[in-house]
């Protein structure tokens, strides 16, 4: 995974809780706050349809779908080649906004941040 040459370093926010537990609000409510920034959602769904993704506010940033999987087990390698599309993009967002499915565990998720690959972000 290399970066384009216009790369700076993207705020990664990871959003985690069991199912219900707010992940969303307090996601929406972030966008809100950096609307005035370049941010990018990584919505995941442990099922085959997304439930979350059609409340998260669009029209602040483009929202990718990750669905039927836990990104931080079944889905990591398609994590790790969406995180290299936005870090070879022609720019890159200020922001980047993880929701994990409720039953994602946070520590594999991070773990997939201490690769040398994807730690460059």
């Amino acid at each position: 995974m290399t970066k384009s040459q216009n790369s700076k370093k993207i705020k990664v926010y990871l959003l985690t809780g069991f199912r219900g537990a707010g992940k969303t609000t307090v996601l929406n409510g972030l966008l809100e706050a950096k609307k005035q920034e370049e941010s990018i959602v990584i919505e995941n769904e442990f099922g085959k349809v997304s439930i979350d993704a059609h409340l998260v506010k669009k029209e602040f940033c483009p929202v990718f779908e990750m669905n039927n999987g836990c990104i931080c087990c079944s889905l990591d390698n398609e994590l790790v080649d969406v995180l290299a599309k936005i870090l070879n993009a022609e720019t890159q967002p200020d922001n980047l906004f993880i929701e994990a499915s409720g039953v994602a565990d946070p520590g594999g998720i991070a773990a997939l941040f201490r690769n040398q690959e994807v730690a460059d972000i």
